[in-house]
Protein backbone atom coordinates (compact mmCIF):
# COMPACT_ATOMS: atom_id res chain seq x y z
CA UNK A 1 0.00 0.00 0.00
CA UNK A 2 2.73 2.40 0.39
CA UNK A 3 4.64 1.41 -2.48
CA UNK A 4 1.54 2.85 -4.18
CA UNK A 5 0.87 5.91 -3.07
CA UNK A 6 5.44 6.31 -3.53
CA UNK A 7 4.37 5.18 -7.13
CA UNK A 8 1.28 7.89 -7.15
CA UNK A 9 3.61 10.62 -5.95
CA UNK A 10 5.99 10.01 -8.76
CA UNK A 11 3.73 9.72 -10.97
CA UNK A 12 2.32 13.33 -10.48
CA UNK A 13 5.46 14.55 -10.22
CA UNK A 14 6.43 13.31 -13.36
CA UNK A 15 3.58 14.43 -14.95
CA UNK A 16 3.61 18.20 -13.67
CA UNK A 17 6.86 18.09 -14.68
CA UNK A 18 6.30 17.35 -17.94
CA UNK A 19 3.08 20.18 -17.89
CA UNK A 20 5.91 22.48 -16.93
CA UNK A 21 8.53 21.61 -19.82
CA UNK A 22 5.40 21.59 -22.02
CA UNK A 23 4.62 25.50 -20.88
CA UNK A 24 8.27 26.46 -20.74
CA UNK A 25 8.73 24.78 -24.70
CA UNK A 26 5.80 26.61 -25.45
CA UNK A 27 6.56 29.93 -24.02
CA UNK A 28 9.66 30.12 -25.81
CA UNK A 29 8.23 28.61 -29.21
CA UNK A 30 5.71 31.70 -28.77
CA UNK A 31 8.32 33.91 -27.83
CA UNK A 32 10.24 33.10 -30.55
CA UNK A 33 7.56 33.50 -33.63
CA UNK A 34 6.29 36.64 -31.74
CA UNK A 35 10.15 37.98 -32.34
CA UNK A 36 10.85 36.85 -35.53
CA UNK A 37 7.25 37.59 -37.31
CA UNK A 38 7.43 40.75 -39.37
CA UNK A 39 4.04 42.66 -39.62
CA UNK A 40 4.19 44.12 -43.86
CA UNK A 41 1.94 46.99 -44.46
CA UNK A 42 0.46 47.40 -47.93
CA UNK A 43 -0.36 50.38 -48.93
CA UNK A 44 -3.45 52.05 -49.90
CA UNK A 45 -3.41 55.09 -53.11
CA UNK A 46 -5.12 58.11 -52.55
CA UNK A 47 -4.12 60.54 -54.91
CA UNK A 48 -6.01 62.72 -57.24
CA UNK A 49 -4.75 65.12 -59.83
CA UNK A 50 -5.54 68.68 -59.70
CA UNK A 51 -7.63 69.35 -62.79
CA UNK A 52 -6.69 73.31 -64.40
CA UNK A 53 -9.64 75.14 -66.12
CA UNK A 54 -8.69 77.52 -69.14
CA UNK A 55 -10.58 80.88 -70.68
CA UNK A 56 -7.77 80.04 -73.33
CA UNK A 57 -9.62 80.37 -76.87
CA UNK A 58 -7.70 79.33 -79.80
CA UNK A 59 -7.93 81.58 -83.18
CA UNK A 60 -8.33 79.57 -85.94
CA UNK A 61 -8.83 80.74 -89.46
CA UNK A 62 -12.21 81.18 -90.57
CA UNK A 63 -12.14 78.87 -93.62
CA UNK A 64 -10.01 75.92 -94.51
CA UNK A 65 -8.33 73.82 -92.20
CA UNK A 66 -5.62 74.22 -89.65
CA UNK A 67 -4.02 71.69 -86.35
CA UNK A 68 -2.19 72.04 -83.49
CA UNK A 69 -0.04 70.15 -81.16
CA UNK A 70 3.02 69.86 -79.11
CA UNK A 71 6.26 67.81 -79.77
CA UNK A 72 5.79 64.81 -77.73
CA UNK A 73 2.41 64.93 -76.61
CA UNK A 74 0.81 64.69 -80.45
CA UNK A 75 -1.99 66.95 -82.17
CA UNK A 76 -4.66 68.39 -79.69
CA UNK A 77 -6.87 70.50 -81.82
CA UNK A 78 -8.16 70.87 -84.99
CA UNK A 79 -10.26 73.36 -86.98
CA UNK A 80 -12.13 72.44 -90.45
CA UNK A 81 -12.83 69.49 -92.28
CA UNK A 82 -9.74 67.30 -92.24
CA UNK A 83 -10.07 66.35 -95.93
CA UNK A 84 -7.03 66.05 -98.06
CA UNK A 85 -6.15 69.46 -100.12
CA UNK A 86 -3.17 70.28 -102.27
CA UNK A 87 0.06 70.80 -99.85
CA UNK A 88 2.36 72.93 -102.58
CA UNK A 89 5.92 72.77 -100.80
CA UNK A 90 4.91 71.88 -97.51
CA UNK A 91 5.78 68.50 -98.83
CA UNK A 92 9.20 69.51 -99.57
CA UNK A 93 9.26 68.06 -95.83
CA UNK A 94 8.88 64.72 -96.90
CA UNK A 95 11.08 64.98 -99.41
CA UNK A 96 13.74 66.39 -97.09
CA UNK A 97 12.97 63.18 -94.74
CA UNK A 98 13.09 60.68 -96.89
CA UNK A 99 16.17 62.21 -98.63
CA UNK A 100 17.92 61.59 -95.44
CA UNK A 101 15.75 58.75 -94.54
CA UNK A 102 18.13 56.75 -97.52
CA UNK A 103 20.99 59.32 -97.06
CA UNK A 104 21.73 60.04 -93.34
CA UNK A 105 23.67 63.24 -92.51
CA UNK A 106 24.25 65.04 -89.16
CA UNK A 107 24.30 68.67 -88.16
CA UNK A 108 26.75 70.70 -90.15
CA UNK A 109 27.91 67.62 -92.35
CA UNK A 110 28.77 68.90 -95.87
CA UNK A 111 27.62 64.81 -96.87
CA UNK A 112 28.43 63.32 -100.52
CA UNK A 113 27.89 66.03 -103.98
CA UNK A 114 25.44 65.97 -106.42
CA UNK A 115 26.99 67.21 -110.27
CA UNK A 116 24.19 68.99 -112.38
CA UNK A 117 23.90 67.09 -115.53
CA UNK A 118 21.36 67.24 -118.14
CA UNK A 119 18.19 66.01 -115.92
CA UNK A 120 18.79 68.71 -113.93
CA UNK A 121 18.95 71.29 -116.10
CA UNK A 122 15.87 70.36 -117.27
CA UNK A 123 14.02 70.36 -114.37
CA UNK A 124 15.31 73.43 -113.87
CA UNK A 125 13.92 75.23 -116.97
CA UNK A 126 10.53 72.70 -117.15
CA UNK A 127 9.65 74.80 -113.66
CA UNK A 128 11.01 78.18 -114.59
CA UNK A 129 8.38 77.26 -117.71
CA UNK A 130 5.88 76.40 -114.62
CA UNK A 131 6.29 79.47 -112.73
CA UNK A 132 7.42 77.61 -109.83
CA UNK A 133 10.22 78.63 -107.22
CA UNK A 134 13.72 77.57 -107.86
CA UNK A 135 17.35 77.74 -107.27
CA UNK A 136 19.39 78.36 -110.81
CA UNK A 137 22.37 75.75 -111.82
CA UNK A 138 25.01 74.96 -114.28
CA UNK A 139 26.02 72.18 -115.82
CA UNK A 140 28.76 70.54 -114.27
CA UNK A 141 27.88 72.76 -111.46
CA UNK A 142 28.62 70.04 -107.63
CA UNK A 143 26.78 70.92 -104.69
CA UNK A 144 26.62 69.10 -101.07
CA UNK A 145 23.44 67.39 -100.30
CA UNK A 146 23.65 70.00 -97.17
CA UNK A 147 23.91 72.67 -99.63
CA UNK A 148 21.06 70.97 -101.41
CA UNK A 149 18.73 70.44 -98.79
CA UNK A 150 19.58 74.30 -97.97
CA UNK A 151 18.20 75.13 -101.79
CA UNK A 152 14.58 72.76 -100.99
CA UNK A 153 14.27 74.14 -97.21
CA UNK A 154 14.81 78.22 -97.59
CA UNK A 155 14.22 79.76 -101.07
CA UNK A 156 11.75 76.37 -101.85
CA UNK A 157 13.48 75.13 -104.57
CA UNK A 158 11.23 73.14 -107.15
CA UNK A 159 14.06 71.92 -109.02
CA UNK A 160 16.39 71.11 -106.17
CA UNK A 161 13.30 68.56 -104.91
CA UNK A 162 13.38 66.26 -108.37
CA UNK A 163 17.24 66.44 -108.29
CA UNK A 164 17.87 65.42 -104.67
CA UNK A 165 14.52 62.52 -105.21
CA UNK A 166 16.36 61.44 -108.49
CA UNK A 167 19.91 61.11 -107.14
CA UNK A 168 18.93 59.75 -103.92
CA UNK A 169 16.39 56.70 -105.64
CA UNK A 170 17.19 56.80 -108.78
CA UNK A 171 14.56 58.18 -110.28
CA UNK A 172 11.23 60.68 -109.28
CA UNK A 173 8.76 57.73 -109.95
CA UNK A 174 11.04 55.59 -107.50
CA UNK A 175 11.08 58.10 -104.68
CA UNK A 176 6.52 59.16 -104.95
CA UNK A 177 6.89 54.95 -104.14
CA UNK A 178 9.40 55.58 -101.62
CA UNK A 179 7.84 58.50 -99.61
CA UNK A 180 4.20 57.02 -99.92
CA UNK A 181 5.15 54.36 -98.44
CA UNK A 182 7.33 56.49 -95.74
CA UNK A 183 3.97 58.57 -94.99
CA UNK A 184 2.15 55.68 -94.41
CA UNK A 185 4.56 54.08 -92.36
CA UNK A 186 5.00 57.59 -90.01
CA UNK A 187 0.97 57.67 -89.25
CA UNK A 188 0.26 60.35 -92.37
CA UNK A 189 -2.84 58.32 -93.35
CA UNK A 190 -4.26 60.94 -95.26
CA UNK A 191 -1.56 62.09 -97.35
CA UNK A 192 -0.62 61.40 -100.96
CA UNK A 193 2.61 62.19 -102.82
CA UNK A 194 1.73 62.43 -106.25
CA UNK A 195 3.49 63.53 -109.12
CA UNK A 196 6.69 65.17 -108.36
CA UNK A 197 8.97 65.67 -105.41
CA UNK A 198 8.26 69.02 -105.03
CA UNK A 199 4.47 69.28 -104.22
CA UNK A 200 3.70 71.43 -106.86
CA UNK A 201 1.43 68.64 -108.26
CA UNK A 202 -2.05 69.02 -107.05
CA UNK A 203 -1.74 65.18 -106.35
CA UNK A 204 0.18 65.93 -103.46
CA UNK A 205 -2.26 66.26 -100.67
CA UNK A 206 -3.04 66.00 -96.85
CA UNK A 207 -4.60 67.17 -93.95
CA UNK A 208 -4.00 69.69 -91.55
CA UNK A 209 -3.84 66.96 -88.79
CA UNK A 210 -1.36 64.98 -90.90
CA UNK A 211 0.90 67.87 -91.45
CA UNK A 212 1.00 68.16 -87.99
CA UNK A 213 2.15 64.50 -87.28
CA UNK A 214 4.95 65.86 -90.55
CA UNK A 215 5.57 68.49 -88.05
CA UNK A 216 6.81 66.95 -85.31
CA UNK A 217 9.04 64.63 -87.23
CA UNK A 218 10.51 66.95 -89.00
CA UNK A 219 11.13 69.01 -85.59
CA UNK A 220 12.60 66.20 -84.45
CA UNK A 221 15.49 65.51 -87.16
CA UNK A 222 18.45 67.53 -86.44
CA UNK A 223 19.52 68.15 -89.67
CA UNK A 224 15.95 69.68 -91.07
CA UNK A 225 15.54 71.45 -88.03
CA UNK A 226 18.76 72.98 -87.83
CA UNK A 227 18.00 74.05 -91.79
CA UNK A 228 14.64 75.35 -91.47
CA UNK A 229 15.64 77.68 -89.05
CA UNK A 230 17.94 78.95 -91.14
CA UNK A 231 17.61 83.02 -92.01
CA UNK A 232 19.58 82.31 -95.22
CA UNK A 233 22.67 80.77 -96.55
CA UNK A 234 24.70 80.86 -99.14
CA UNK A 235 24.77 78.01 -101.98
CA UNK A 236 27.07 77.45 -105.19
CA UNK A 237 25.70 79.29 -108.12
CA UNK A 238 22.90 80.76 -106.55
CA UNK A 239 24.32 82.21 -103.72
CA UNK A 240 22.82 83.61 -100.93
CA UNK A 241 19.76 82.40 -100.21
CA UNK A 242 16.76 83.88 -97.90
CA UNK A 243 14.25 81.79 -96.26
CA UNK A 244 10.59 82.37 -97.64
CA UNK A 245 9.59 81.90 -94.08
CA UNK A 246 9.87 85.47 -92.72
CA UNK A 247 7.78 84.49 -89.19
CA UNK A 248 11.18 82.73 -88.43
CA UNK A 249 12.08 84.41 -84.44
CA UNK A 250 8.55 86.18 -83.95
CA UNK A 251 6.40 84.55 -81.29
CA UNK A 252 9.21 81.76 -80.89
CA UNK A 253 8.50 80.39 -84.23
CA UNK A 254 11.34 78.58 -85.44
CA UNK A 255 10.71 76.65 -88.71
CA UNK A 256 9.44 75.21 -90.36
CA UNK A 257 8.44 75.10 -93.97
CA UNK A 258 5.94 77.42 -96.32
CA UNK A 259 3.91 76.58 -99.22
CA UNK A 260 1.81 78.40 -102.01
CA UNK A 261 0.55 77.45 -105.41
CA UNK A 262 -2.85 77.85 -107.49
CA UNK A 263 -4.42 74.52 -106.02
CA UNK A 264 -3.29 74.83 -102.67
CA UNK A 265 -3.61 78.45 -102.06
CA UNK A 266 -1.03 79.33 -98.92
CA UNK A 267 -0.01 76.59 -96.94
CA UNK A 268 2.20 77.05 -93.22
CA UNK A 269 3.81 74.50 -91.16
CA UNK A 270 5.34 75.70 -88.22
CA UNK A 271 7.04 74.63 -85.45
CA UNK A 272 7.46 77.17 -82.29
CA UNK A 273 9.40 77.18 -78.78
CA UNK A 274 6.78 78.06 -75.63
CA UNK A 275 8.92 78.73 -72.80
CA UNK A 276 6.36 77.24 -69.56
CA UNK A 277 8.61 78.02 -66.84
CA UNK A 278 11.99 79.20 -65.89
CA UNK A 279 13.23 75.59 -66.60
CA UNK A 280 11.16 73.96 -69.26
CA UNK A 281 10.54 75.21 -73.11
CA UNK A 282 8.25 72.81 -75.16
CA UNK A 283 7.88 72.70 -79.18
CA UNK A 284 4.35 74.31 -80.21
CA UNK A 285 3.76 72.61 -83.88
CA UNK A 286 0.86 73.39 -85.86
CA UNK A 287 -0.14 73.66 -89.95
CA UNK A 288 -2.49 76.12 -91.77
CA UNK A 289 -3.67 75.04 -94.99
CA UNK A 290 -6.20 76.90 -97.69
CA UNK A 291 -5.61 80.39 -97.03
CA UNK A 292 -6.33 82.52 -99.71
CA UNK A 293 -2.48 83.05 -100.07
CA UNK A 294 1.13 82.57 -98.29
CA UNK A 295 0.66 85.68 -96.67
CA UNK A 296 -2.50 85.00 -95.13
CA UNK A 297 -1.20 81.47 -94.06
CA UNK A 298 1.69 83.08 -91.95
CA UNK A 299 -0.62 85.87 -90.78
CA UNK A 300 -2.84 83.22 -89.93
CA UNK A 301 -0.47 80.61 -88.22
CA UNK A 302 0.92 83.52 -86.13
CA UNK A 303 -2.39 84.35 -84.56
CA UNK A 304 -2.90 80.77 -84.24
CA UNK A 305 0.55 80.26 -82.28
CA UNK A 306 -0.24 83.41 -80.02
CA UNK A 307 -3.65 81.95 -78.46
CA UNK A 308 -2.07 77.93 -79.07
CA UNK A 309 0.63 79.96 -76.44
CA UNK A 310 -1.70 81.13 -73.96
CA UNK A 311 -3.77 77.76 -73.69
CA UNK A 312 -0.10 76.16 -72.74
CA UNK A 313 0.20 75.63 -68.62
CA UNK A 314 2.77 74.84 -66.62
CA UNK A 315 1.40 74.48 -62.82
CA UNK A 316 1.19 72.08 -59.87
CA UNK A 317 -0.41 68.76 -60.66
CA UNK A 318 -0.08 68.20 -56.83
CA UNK A 319 1.25 70.51 -53.49
CA UNK A 320 3.70 69.87 -51.39
CA UNK A 321 2.74 67.62 -47.98
CA UNK A 322 -0.09 66.25 -50.25
CA UNK A 323 -1.67 63.00 -48.94
CA UNK A 324 -1.58 60.69 -51.50
CA UNK A 325 -1.80 57.91 -49.69
CA UNK A 326 -2.33 55.57 -46.61
CA UNK A 327 -0.67 53.02 -44.22
CA UNK A 328 -2.71 51.07 -41.74
CA UNK A 329 -1.28 49.10 -38.72
CA UNK A 330 -4.78 46.91 -37.26
CA UNK A 331 -3.02 46.73 -33.82
CA UNK A 332 -2.84 48.66 -32.23
CA UNK A 333 -5.02 50.33 -35.23
CA UNK A 334 -2.57 53.21 -36.20
CA UNK A 335 -2.68 54.97 -40.12
CA UNK A 336 -0.25 57.13 -40.75
CA UNK A 337 -0.84 58.92 -44.35
CA UNK A 338 1.81 58.79 -47.46
CA UNK A 339 2.49 62.92 -48.58
CA UNK A 340 4.17 64.11 -51.07
CA UNK A 341 7.72 66.34 -50.45
CA UNK A 342 7.52 68.59 -52.40
CA UNK A 343 5.09 69.76 -55.22
CA UNK A 344 4.84 68.55 -58.52
CA UNK A 345 4.68 70.55 -61.66
CA UNK A 346 2.72 69.06 -65.39
CA UNK A 347 1.77 70.39 -68.58
CA UNK A 348 -1.52 71.76 -69.08
CA UNK A 349 -3.71 72.19 -72.63
CA UNK A 350 -6.39 74.10 -71.94
CA UNK A 351 -8.10 72.74 -68.97
CA UNK A 352 -6.68 69.39 -69.72
CA UNK A 353 -3.38 67.47 -67.95
CA UNK A 354 -1.11 66.12 -70.92
CA UNK A 355 1.16 64.74 -68.51
CA UNK A 356 -0.05 61.40 -66.90
CA UNK A 357 0.89 60.72 -63.68
CA UNK A 358 2.45 57.96 -62.17
CA UNK A 359 2.64 56.51 -58.38
CA UNK A 360 4.08 54.25 -56.76
CA UNK A 361 4.18 53.63 -53.16
CA UNK A 362 6.18 50.45 -51.49
CA UNK A 363 4.97 47.78 -48.71
CA UNK A 364 6.61 48.86 -45.49
CA UNK A 365 7.27 47.02 -42.21
CA UNK A 366 6.28 47.59 -38.43
CA UNK A 367 8.11 49.12 -37.41
CA UNK A 368 8.69 52.36 -39.72
CA UNK A 369 10.15 55.52 -38.48
CA UNK A 370 8.51 59.34 -39.06
CA UNK A 371 9.59 61.13 -42.88
CA UNK A 372 10.72 57.53 -44.17
CA UNK A 373 10.57 57.32 -47.82
CA UNK A 374 7.95 55.43 -49.07
CA UNK A 375 7.50 55.85 -52.88
CA UNK A 376 7.95 58.54 -55.34
CA UNK A 377 5.49 60.72 -57.87
CA UNK A 378 6.02 61.49 -61.03
CA UNK A 379 4.09 63.50 -63.98
CA UNK A 380 5.33 62.85 -67.33
CA UNK A 381 8.84 61.41 -68.18
CA UNK A 382 10.69 64.37 -66.80
CA UNK A 383 12.51 63.69 -63.83
CA UNK A 384 12.33 67.03 -62.39
CA UNK A 385 8.74 66.72 -62.43
CA UNK A 386 9.12 63.90 -59.40
CA UNK A 387 8.97 63.81 -55.69
CA UNK A 388 9.79 61.46 -53.04
CA UNK A 389 6.93 60.57 -50.54
CA UNK A 390 7.06 60.11 -47.13
CA UNK A 391 5.07 58.67 -44.22
CA UNK A 392 3.91 61.58 -41.94
CA UNK A 393 3.50 59.52 -38.56
CA UNK A 394 5.78 56.72 -36.84
CA UNK A 395 4.13 53.34 -37.33
CA UNK A 396 4.82 51.50 -34.29
CA UNK A 397 5.13 47.68 -33.55
CA UNK A 398 2.42 45.64 -34.51
CA UNK A 399 1.03 44.00 -30.66
CA UNK A 400 2.82 40.92 -29.39
CA UNK A 401 -0.73 39.52 -29.86
CA UNK A 402 -1.34 40.15 -33.25
CA UNK A 403 2.18 38.88 -34.38
CA UNK A 404 0.95 35.79 -32.00
CA UNK A 405 -1.56 35.09 -34.47
CA UNK A 406 -0.23 36.24 -37.33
Amino acid sequence: MKQQRVERRRTRIAVSLMLILVLVFGTGLAYLKIANTTVTIRPTTTFAAVTKKSNAQLQWPSDGQAAVGIDGYGLLDSYGAQKPAATASVAKLITALSVLDKKPLTVGEAGPTLTIGPKELALYNSYVAQGGSVVPVNSGEQISQRDALIALLLPSANNMADGLAIWAFGSVENYITYANAWAQSHGLTNTVIGGDASGLSEKTTSTANDLVKLAILAHDNPVVAEIAAMESATIPVAGKVQNVNWLLGVDGITGLKTGNSDAAGGAFVFSADVAVSDARTVTLVGAVMQAPNLTAALQRSRTLVQSATKAITYKPVIAANSVVGQYTLPSPHITSTATTKQAVYGLYWQDGLLDAPKITLKSITAPTQSGAIVGTIRVGSDKSQTSAVVLSDAIPQASWWYRLWH
